[in-house]
């Protein structure tokens, strides 16, 4: 895994970042007064809108206009705060609002002051570190090597010295270009293999260079030529290797370097977003083949992953249209952002908004119940074993009846299902959806064989950690061990047994369920007392027992009348979670519904109490004359009322009539 810790976008970043926590602590330290914070926050504005007034992308167009308008409200607040007496401290908030426009413009004035190389790491181990975080939270394998472009400054320099002997670099005003049209040229070589027609698309290649190298554009032979090594201008981090100029690598030199080192002239597969086939993919090939010069590919197959969007717009940190891996993982669990992913082709633009998560939820709780079932299964006929005399190890196989033979064949049936759909792309939609067809004709047929039974959940339970999505949370996959002192089968403490710390808590539950049967038994009424109970057993299933870790189901099953389901406490805790916001939801919407009723009824009332003849003589806008009863007989211009409208009108005044007269002797009765 390659990490970019040098970057245009990064050394701005860090750059703009270090000198607004500048500015904002001079405020702080009085060393800018309020009136002047003021006056530069506006400026800043301006500046801003100037310095983007070119930008012709409709979605960055959005997002600068999103900032202006967030900006000019927040000094109006600012205006407001400032004449109240409390400290500047508490004008921090208000300032963050305005980050945007101070960073930008003091990176305008000062980016040349800052010198200090440590002010670009400590950005980038931020943010590395982060991302190492999150992917352990995801559940992500790490990689076998990861590299950083800041630790291959010396081998880029070597790449590129080689570069320079096979023909296909040059040096232009200190910095270092791969010359594109002499390797095109080339019979060994072809420039721009993923996207051809992406030759000479300029803005992606400018783009690509990055917004520091702009003012370089005109050192290039050609503009489809991009920077293997750039000179570093004041304010930038300055490298230096081999006889180049104090400067820093390029974007897409890094790539191949870093990749070369340790995969050398021949990379299987190279994976990325397809928004980087041109020009950085593209010019990683262009660069490694050069510097090889074998004429042989450099890369056999490339996988370009679909784009992520929110709700339908792109997802992007420069237009400030994301969601960070933490927030997800506020509302959802790693194991079910992964189904959002698994029922996605990997080539899929993948959209994350609530209609896509419940599908992976659906996913998710087909697998759950399906493995909770199995472990229940699993313990009802080990516990049957075991109150059998002289049962042993050899009964729990039976003869296989014609069902079991029927469920073997389905589920030979899915193992190909799956593997073909793996065979075809990585095709993992299907593959989840063949699982779920498989575990389909497991529930169709309760009485199967336990061990066939037990097959299947291990099968579809290693498909699924393969994918990354762990159940091990759930056991059932040890089965009936042989108890020497019982030499009986009995299921071992991981297929659901309770910890010994927690029995206490299940026999105070027991005692006191007990003493309410025998309380509401001693009542006289036999039908209130049955009602009573009935209530007891569903407050002890869906309240009680959930917050001891346990889920209690009804079946209408004569030998298996209930399932018994243990959760881990983080699941137990979501479901509860869940269940309550729910109920919370619920409440809050019957009493929205309740409040509109009201407010119809007085809306209503308030329109029975109006006589007749005074319902239109307040609307002076469209009236200016009106009959002995009230009627309008000219509109507000003196315009004489139409027969058809004065017809309305009639229509209208006749049910207020009709109304008044109701409430009139509503009245009367109430007194």
């Amino acid at each position: 895994m390659n990490i970019t810790d040098i970057d245009d976008k990064i050394i701005k970043r860090a750059r703009s970042d270090f000198l607004y926590s500048k500015y904002v602590d001079n405020f702080l330290q009085n060393k800018i007064g309020c009136q002047q914070l003021l006056q530069e926050s506006r400026l800043a504005m301006e500046n801003y809108r100037k310095r983007r007034s070119s930008e012709n992308d409709p979605l960055k167009v959005e997002m600068v206009n999103a900032i202006l308008r967030s900006s000019e409200e927040t000094i109006e607040q600012l205006k407001l705060e400032i004449n109240k007496p409390s400290s500047k401290e508490a004008l921090k908030p208000l300032l963050s609002k305005l980050k945007d426009v101070i960073a930008d413009e003091q990176d305008e004035l000062l980016a040349h002051t800052v010198t200090e190389p440590q002010i670009f790491r400590v950005l980038t181990k931020k943010y590395e570190q982060e991302f190492n975080e999150d992917m352990q939270r995801l559940n992500v394998l790490p990689p076998s090597a990861l590299t950083r472009v800041s630790e291959y400054i010396d081998e880029t320099g070597i790449y590129i010295k080689r570069l320079e002997s096979n023909g296909f670099a040059y040096r232009s005003e200190g910095s270092v270009y791969f010359d594109t049209l002499k390797f095109d040229s080339d019979p060994k070589h072809s420039y721009a293999k993923l996207v051809r027609e992406a030759f000479d698309q300029n803005k992606d290649i400018n783009e690509a260079e990055g917004e520091l190298s702009s003012t370089q554009q005109g050192a290039k032979k050609c503009p489809n030529d991009f920077a293997l090594w750039k000179k570093s201008k004041l304010g930038e981090p300055v490298w230096v290797t081999q006889d180049y100029e104090p400067g820093r690598p390029g974007w897409h030199i890094e790539c191949s370097v870093m990749a070369s080192h340790l995969l050398g002239e021949s990379i299987d597969i190279h994976s990325g977003g397809c928004d980087l086939k041109f020009p950085h993919h593209d010019n990683e090939i262009a660069q490694a083949e050069a510097y090889y010069n074998t004429g042989k590919n450099w890369v056999n197959y490339f996988i370009h992953s679909g784009h992520l969007t929110i709700s339908g717009c792109k997802m992007s940190k420069s237009l400030k249209n994301f969601i960070t891996i933490r927030q997800a993982l506020k509302d959802y669990t790693s194991r079910q952002l992964r189904f959002a992913f698994l029922a996605h082709g990997w080539a899929e633009t993948l959209d994350y908004s609530p209609n896509t998560m419940k599908t992976a939820l659906a996913y998710e709780k087909t697998f759950k119940e399906f493995f909770l079932n199995v472990a229940d299964t699993i313990r009802r006929r080990s516990n049957l074993l075991n109150s059998i005399k002289d049962a042993r190890l050899c009964d729990v196989f039976n003869k296989w009846s014609n069902d079991d033979i029927a469920l073997n064949v389905e589920f030979l049936k899915g193992v190909d299902k799956v593997d073909a759909a793996l065979c075809d792309n990585f095709d993992t939609r299907s593959s989840l959806n063949a699982l779920a067809s498989l575990i389909k004709e497991c529930n169709r047929r309760p009485t199967a064989d336990i061990m066939l039974l037990r097959d299947v959940a291990c099968y579809v339970e290693r498909i699924l950690n393969i994918f990354g999505a762990d159940f091990s949370d759930i056991k059932f996959d040890k089965l009936f061990y042989l108890e020497p002192s019982l030499k009986a089968p009995v299921s071992p403490n991981d297929t659901g047994s309770l910890p010994s710390a927690t029995n206490l808590k299940f026999v105070e539950t027991l005692a006191q369920f007990r003493a309410d049967i025998r309380r509401i038994s001693k009542n006289d009424d036999p039908k209130q007392s049955i009602k009573q109970i009935l209530s007891l057993c569903d407050t002890m299933r869906d309240r009680t027992l959930p917050d001891l870790g346990i889920r209690l189901e009804d079946r209408e099953v004569n030998d298996a009348p209930y399932v018994l389901k243990i959760l881990d406490p983080e699941t137990q805790a979501r479901e509860k979670a869940l269940l309550e916001k729910r109920e919370h939801d619920k409440q809050v919407k019957e009493e929205a519904a309740r409040l509109e009723k009201l407010r119809l009824k007085n809306k209503r009332e308030d329109k029975m109490k109006v006589p007749p003849s005074e319902m239109f003589l307040y609307q002076t806008d469209k009236y200016s004359k009106f009959d002995s009863d009230g009627i309008p007989t000219h509109d507000h211009t003196g315009k004489e009322i139409s027969k058809s409208a004065l017809k309305k009108l009639q229509r209208l005044h006749a049910e207020q009539v009709t109304r008044y007269s109701k409430y009139i002797a509503d009245q009367e009765l109430t007194k």
